[in-house]
């Protein structure tokens, strides 16, 4: 028992500074996502009686998608902020289809919609740029859709273009 006792110990020994030195890039990366009140925002759900749980991996998931993509417009040394204040899928469940009442419908009259606030600051910590914004997508439904299995297309695709737009003249060093 000693022994398996002094393994395991010995096996967290070697692993904790690894995962220290992961979670520690991840925290200081050049973008970081904050959502305000979560619980608040308008629907982010998988059924129409989504969970916390539900809401927490769409919600990281869409975290994952603005970090990536967001890094690739961040000038070396300079750090972007964005607090997701509100989030409105496209689509929504209908109440009175009562035999599809888990089903999302996604139709024209559900566009997606994000409120984000942004910070952007150089190495010094000055404000290079910073701003509120209200985004929608009321064609989302006339474009073409890479993944269509991919659940989150439509909302990906509104941040995605509000980045690239907010962020193209922000030189890349």
């Amino acid at each position: 028992m000693k022994t398996k006792i002094a393994l395991l110990a010995a096996l967290v020994a070697a692993l904790l500074p690894q995962v220290r030195a992961e979670s520690s890039n991840a925290a200081n990366g050049p973008v970081n996502v904050v959502f305000q009140e979560p619980e608040k925002f308008t629907d982010v759900k998988t059924s129409s009686m989504g969970s916390d749980r539900d809401r927490d991996a769409i919600l990281e998931e869409v975290k994952s998608f603005i970090e990536q993509t967001a890094s690739k417009r961040v000038p070396a040394g300079h750090v972007l902020t964005i607090t997701v204040r509100d989030l409105d899928m496209a689509g929504d469940f209908e109440p009175w289809r009562f035999d599809a009442r888990d089903v999302r419908i996604v139709k024209d009259l559900y566009p997606p919609r994000a409120k984000v606030s942004f910070r952007l600051t150089d190495a010094s910590g000055a404000v290079v740029k910073e701003g509120d914004r209200n985004l929608s997508d009321m064609g989302f439904m006339q474009t073409i859709s890479v993944d269509r299995n991919d659940e989150l297309r439509f909302e990906k695709r509104l941040i995605g273009d509000w980045i690239e737009d907010e962020f193209a003249k922000v030189k890349k060093s």
